[in-house]
C-alpha cells in the first residue's frame, strides 16, 4: 500500500508540464469554439456508446446532470483561471461519475470526442494559417490533457485518503482483534493451565476416593458377612426359643394333668382315710364285742362252776369262747396298731400331697410365665431378624453400590487423565496459534 502513495505534484509543475502555463489568454480565445461544439459533443458520444448497451443505458440514465457537469467543467476549463472554482468544478465532476457507477476514462472519452470535433472546427477556423491550427489543436490537447491528469489526481489522492482512512481503520481493528486474541489467547493458556492444575487435583482426589472406597467395600463386605453371621445365628435362637416355648407348653400341660391327678389323690386319700376311721369304729366295736364276750365266757365259767357235771360241757364251751374273745382281742389290737399306723401314714401322704400340689400350684404360673417371655422373646427375635436381613439386602445393595461407585470413579479418572492430556495439547495448540497470529498480523502491517 505504502508504494502505491507516490506523491502527487503540485499545480505550477502540472501547468509547466503540458505547457499551459502562461498562456491563459490562448486558451480564453478558444472558449467560443468550445461553446459551440460541446453539445455535438454529447450526441456523439452517445452515437459511438450506442453498441455498447449496458455502458450506453448507464451513461444516458444520468445523462441530465453527469454531461452538464461535464460541459460547464468544459467551458471553466477553458476559462484557464485553475483557482479553486476550478478545481471544485473538478472534484464535482468525479463524484457525479462515481455516483452513476462510470470512470474517468468515460470522461477522457468525452474529452477525445471533443478533441476531435474541436480538430474540424480548428481547421475550418483558420484556412490559412495551418502552423496556427496546429499550435492551437495542440494547446486544446495540453488543456484536455492536463484536466484528465487533474481529475486523476483528484481521484488519486481521494483514493489516497480513503486508503490512508482504510488503512487506519484496518490497523485499529487489527489492534483491537489482536488484542482480543491476546486476551482470549491469555484466557486458553490460563484455562489450559487450569484445567491440568484441577485435573492433577482431581486425579488426587479421586486416588483418595478409590483408596477410601476399597476400604467402605471392605467394611461393606464384612458387615455385610457379620449380619449374615447375625441372621444365621438369631434364626438359631428363634428356633431354640421355639423349642423351649414348646417344651415350657408341655410341662405346663404335664403338670396341669399331675395337679388334676394330685387332686384326685388327694381325695382318694381322703376316702382312705374315712375308711380307716370307718375300720377303727369297727374294730373299736368288735374289742366292745370282745369284751363282751369275754364277760360272757366269765360269767358262763362261773355258772358251769356252780352246776357242777352238768356244766362241764358248758365250761369247755365258755372256755373256748374265752379263748376266741382273747384271739378276736388280741387280732382287734393288731389292726388297730394297723389301722393307726395307716392313718399316720396317710395323713403325712395327704400333707406330702397338698404341699405338692401346693408348689404344683405355683410352678403353673411360672411355667405359664416361661411360655409367654418365650413366645415374646420368639416374637422378638423374629422382629430382630427381619430387620437383620433388611440391613443384610441393605448391606449387599451398598456393596454393589459401592463397586459401582468404583467403576464410576475408575471411569472419572480415566476422564481426568485425557483432560490432562487434552489441556496439555490445549497449551501446545494455543501457543502455535498465537505465534501464528502474531505472524499474521506482521505481515498485515508490513504490506
Amino acid at each position: 500500500m505504502a508504494r502505491l502513495m507516490t506523491p502527487i505534484i503540485s499545480l505550477s509543475d502540472r501547468l509547466a508540464l503540458y505547457d499551459v502555463a502562461g498562456r491563459q489568454e490562448e486558451i480564453r480565445a478558444l472558449r467560443p469554439l468550445i461553446d459551440a461544439l460541446l453539445p455535438r459533443a454529447v450526441d456523439k458520444f452517445f452515437e459511438l456508446h450506442a453498441p455498447v448497451t449496458g455502458l450506453a443505458g448507464l451513461v444516458q440514465k444520468h445523462s441530465s446532470d453527469l454531461f452538464d457537469i461535464a460541459q460547464a467543467h468544459i467551458r471553466l476549463l477553458f476559462e484557464a483561471t485553475f483557482d479553486d472554482t476550478y478545481f471544485e468544478s473538478a472534484r464535482r465532476l468525479a463524484k457525479a461519475h462515481d455516483d452513476a457507477g462510470t470512470s474517468l476514462r468515460s470522461h477522457m472519452f468525452f474529452c477525445h470526442v471533443v478533441s476531435w470535433l474541436l480538430c474540424d472546427s480548428i481547421a475550418t477556423a483558420w484556412p490559412w494559417q495551418k502552423r496556427r491550427a496546429v499550435e492551437r489543436y495542440r494547446l486544446v490537447i495540453r488543456c484536455l490533457a492536463f484536466d484528465t491528469a487533474t481529475m486523476c489526481s483528484i481521484e488519486a489522492a481521494d483514493l489516497m485518503k480513503l486508503a490512508s482512512a482504510r488503512r487506519d481503520t484496518l490497523e485499529a481493528a487489527i489492534a483491537r482483534i489482536g488484542s482480543s486474541i491476546d486476551h482470549v489467547l491469555k484466557s486458553l493458556t490460563d484455562a489450559a493451565n487450569t484445567f491440568q492444575s484441577t485435573s492433577s487435583d482431581l486425579n488426587g482426589v479421586i486416588e483418595a476416593t478409590q483408596h477410601r472406597g476399597a476400604r467402605a467395600v471392605h467394611a461393606a463386605q464384612s458387615s455385610s458377612e457379620s449380619v449374615a453371621q447375625t441372621a444365621t445365628e438369631l434364626s438359631s435362637l428363634m428356633s431354640a426359643s421355639h423349642q423351649i416355648s414348646e417344651r415350657a407348653e408341655d410341662s405346663r400341660q404335664r403338670i396341669t394333668a399331675a395337679l388334676g391327678a394330685l387332686d384326685k389323690s388327694e381325695t382318694t386319700i381322703a376316702d382312705l382315710s374315712g375308711t380307716a376311721e370307718k375300720i377303727s369304729a369297727l374294730v373299736d366295736m368288735v374289742n366292745a364285742i370282745a369284751s363282751q364276750t369275754n364277760l360272757l365266757a366269765l360269767n358262763a365259767t362261773i355258772e358251769a362252776a356252780r352246776a357242777g357235771r352238768a356244766g362241764g360241757g358248758f365250761v369247755v364251751v365258755a372256755a373256748e369262747v374265752k379263748k376266741l374273745a382273747a384271739e378276736t382281742e388280741r387280732a382287734t389290737e393288731q389292726i388297730s396298731r394297723w389301722v393307726s399306723v395307716t392313718q399316720d401314714q396317710t395323713k403325712q401322704a395327704a400333707e406330702a400331697l397338698a404341699q405338692a400340689a401346693e408348689q404344683m400350684a405355683t410352678i403353673v404360673p411360672a411355667t405359664q410365665a416361661i411360655s409367654e417371655a418365650v413366645n415374646l422373646q420368639e416374637h422378638a427375635t423374629r422382629t430382630i431378624l427381619q430387620h437383620v436381613s433388611s440391613s443384610q439386602s441393605e448391606s449387599e445393595r451398598s456393596v454393589a453400590d459401592i463397586n459401582g461407585l468404583e467403576d464410576a470413579i475408575n471411569a472419572l479418572s480415566q476422564c481426568a487423565s485425557s483432560l490432562i492430556a487434552a489441556s496439555g495439547q490445549l497449551s501446545i495448540k494455543a501457543a502455535d496459534l498465537s505465534g501464528r497470529v502474531s505472524s499474521f498480523f506482521d505481515e498485515v502491517r508490513s504490506a
